[in-house]
């Protein structure tokens, strides 16, 4: 299924890696890879930050309860995850996408995911305690509960730095908590660690550049990760009246999901807000993921997870 979308006033986000400036925006929509020429809306200024650009929204897969999180692993496979299981997103003999359930009936709602060493850890919570999943990567990945989280309500976004240590929101206590995984035993905790606190709902999360980047509410932030292996001071990039989501960052900026107003918007790395796709096109976006020329999709298109849909979407550019 796909929907045309025209959107006034805003332009529709393009892949950081291609474009996340204000010119190299103008530019891919005047001709280069994966855009066409934009025409115009009679009704808007000639000012360029009034550029109308059109797209369609394509559902993917529908029918994943309340989708959360998505990712691509370091091999390229993409995942998702629900209220009731991790879903592994491929294509059948025919082209079309399909979910294959390789987590289910555990008791507990699924969130973010890392991947560590070819495991992927995942959040697991049911609103009082929490837990974490991990399973190998293999053909056939076979999720289990290798950690509890007790008095963790809402274990949220995951990510993992380069030493192999996993992160993740405690969305209800304000914490981002960071677990060590015996380097001997991939399912194995040694140590779970407060490495923020006093955050307002700590959501999505991510490792990029030596920084932990990570929405809290109504806004965008960031902790460098010191040599000592601590976080350094806070900086708040971006706050709005919203309820921000998940996030996805790259050596461009920020590509981050305002949940709350149903759109995706690109922030520089200083958290300056650049492209929007328009106010309420989508429903609940929980993840933002840039497709670069994966899954069989454009280095244009755009994933998005629409939660209070309960689809997995992509974004095609024109």
């Amino acid at each position: 299924m796909s929907e045309r979308l025209h959107l006034a006033k805003t332009p529709v986000i393009v892949p950081l890696a291609l474009a996340l400036s204000a010119q190299s925006f103008l530019a891919c929509s005047s001709g280069s890879e994966g855009s066409a020429s934009a025409p115009r809306d009679e009704n808007v200024s000639s000012d360029t930050s009034d550029l109308v650009v059109q797209g369609t929204r394509e559902t993917l897969v529908d029918s994943i309860a309340s989708i959360e999180n998505s990712m691509f692993t370091q091999s390229g496979r993409l995942f998702v995850t629900g209220d009731d299981g991790v879903y592994e997103i491929t294509r059948d003999a025919t082209g079309a996408a399909k979910a294959t359930a390789w987590a289910s009936g555990a008791g507990c709602k699924f969130a973010g995911m890392a991947e560590v060493n070819g495991v992927l850890y995942v959040n697991c919570y049911d609103l009082t305690n929490s837990a974490v999943y991990a399973a190998t990567l293999t053909a056939t990945p076979s999720f289990r509960k290798i950690y509890d989280l007790p008095g963790v309500g809402l274990a949220n976004g995951a990510a993992a730095d380069d030493s192999g240590r996993i992160y993740l929101a405690d969305s209800f206590g304000g914490t981002i908590w960071r677990l060590s995984v015996d380097p001997e035993n991939p399912f194995a905790i040694t140590l779970r660690e407060s490495f923020s606190t006093g955050n307002l709902f700590p959501n999505g999360l991510k490792v990029f550049g030596g920084a932990i980047y990570y929405t809290d509410f109504v806004a965008v932030k960031r902790i460098p990760l010191l040599a000592n292996g601590r976080g350094g001071p806070v900086t708040t990039l971006t706050t709005q009246l919203t309820f921000f989501d998940d996030l996805y960052v790259d050596d461009s900026g920020i590509l981050v999901a305002n949940y709350l107003l149903g759109y995706v918007e690109g922030l520089t790395s200083a958290g300056v807000d650049l492209l929007d796709t328009p106010a309420l096109g989508l429903s609940g976006p929980s993840s933002v993921l840039p497709a670069k020329g994966r899954f069989g999709l454009s280095k244009t298109d755009v994933l998005v997870t629409e939660k209070t849909a309960n689809r997995l979407s992509v974004f095609h550019v024109f």
